[in-house]
């Protein structure tokens, strides 16, 4: 369901592998480059955390909300990334009524429905 996610937004996926009772999760651009999660940049953990929230909240028995919120973590992402921010909203929209963001970005104003600011 993670890696489902992570090919609408990215152009990696994430795998898992159990070592004993460690869990370790592995970045995935292609055969040739396979990393520690933890070693890969701020937007890549960023974005593979958020399919990770989103992923478990699709599989789980437990009541789902009808929304998602997001405090910060934008300011992992550069120019470039953040222009990607339009289609991750994009496809939030199809799994959450809607999605709070919290954020002192500037850009991110513009990639919003709706704007509170306080």
């Amino acid at each position: 369901e993670v890696n489902n996610i992570l090919t609408q937004l990215v152009d990696f996926q994430i795998i898992f592998e159990m070592d004993g009772k460690n869990i370790n999760n592995y970045i995935v651009y292609d055969d040739d480059n396979v990393w520690p999660l933890e070693m890969s940049s701020g937007m890549e953990r960023f974005i593979s955390s958020l399919a990770l929230r989103v992923g478990l909240i699709n599989v789980t028995n437990l009541p789902r909300s009808n929304f998602l919120a997001i405090d910060e973590g934008w300011g992992t992402m550069d120019s470039e990334n953040i222009n990607s921010v339009y289609q991750l909203f994009q496809y939030l929209k199809t799994q959450f009524q809607f999605t709070l963001i919290v954020s002192h970005i500037d850009s991110m104003r513009d990639a919003v429905d709706t704007l509170l600011e306080i």
